[in-house]
């Protein structure tokens, strides 16, 4: 199972997702997420509306300071591979620099 891992920043708090698994496919029924030496955290696979599935994992209660997360597909049949680490830095975001009034352009 191939596995491309991306956080997706247009939601309200940052989420850790997946590309999607195709409905046609083998699909997992869930992912195990580690994040550094943690225990694995298993996270049930999102069903999208044509039926493939996802993951989707809210990263809001993980903490501050970089981070790195492997994750691994399961199903009914075993486990994928360990994904290609993901390093970051979760946090809140700096305050905006740089802003001025000026007049509008005419």
């Amino acid at each position: 199972m191939a596995m491309a891992l991306i956080t997706h920043t247009a939601q309200s708090s940052p989420f850790l997702v997946c590309d999607p698994y195709p409905a046609t496919g083998s699909q997992p029924d869930a992912f195990l997420v580690t994040v550094g030496t943690a225990a694995p955290v298993t996270v049930p696979a999102t069903k999208e509306t044509d039926g493939g599935v996802i993951l989707k994992w809210d990263l809001a209660g993980i903490g501050e300071g970089a981070k790195t997360v492997k994750v691994r597909a399961k199903s009914a049949w075993g486990e994928s591979a360990d994904s290609l680490p993901f390093a970051f830095i979760p946090g809140v975001p700096a305050p905006p620099g740089g802003i001025r009034i000026g007049s509008a352009a005419k």
